[in-house]
């Protein structure tokens, strides 16, 4: 359901990615399955719709290249946190619904 990246690598060149689902309350994770408990953030949530990766990918290029540098009332909250929902359905389909989250405070 989510794809979350945080933290950087190696001088902020890379970053970390994780293939996530909510487990609250599911009890023990099977295999390697790593839980992570994301701290409570004011997010930002843009939605998106359209085929994936492309249309996610254009939102996200928006939200960096347009919306952020424009917008008077948020700036980043540095936390390095950013996450792809993604919904049930078709991703292949120009009707497909997913959102992108950046976490941020007010200015």
């Amino acid at each position: 359901m989510y794809g979350i990246s945080y933290g950087s690598i190696s001088g902020g060149n890379r970053f970390h990615y994780m293939i996530a689902d909510c487990a609250e309350g599911k009890g023990e994770l099977p295999g390697k399955f790593t839980a992570m408990e994301l701290p409570a953030l004011t997010w930002a949530v843009f939605p998106t719709k359209g085929a994936m990766p492309k249309a996610i990918q254009e939102t996200t290029h928006k939200v960096f290249s347009e919306w952020l540098p424009n917008c008077r009332e948020y700036e980043l909250d540095g936390s390095n946190y950013h996450i792809e929902m993604y919904s049930a359905g078709d991703p292949n389909s120009e009707a497909y619904y997913s959102e992108v989250w950046v976490p941020v405070k007010t200015v």
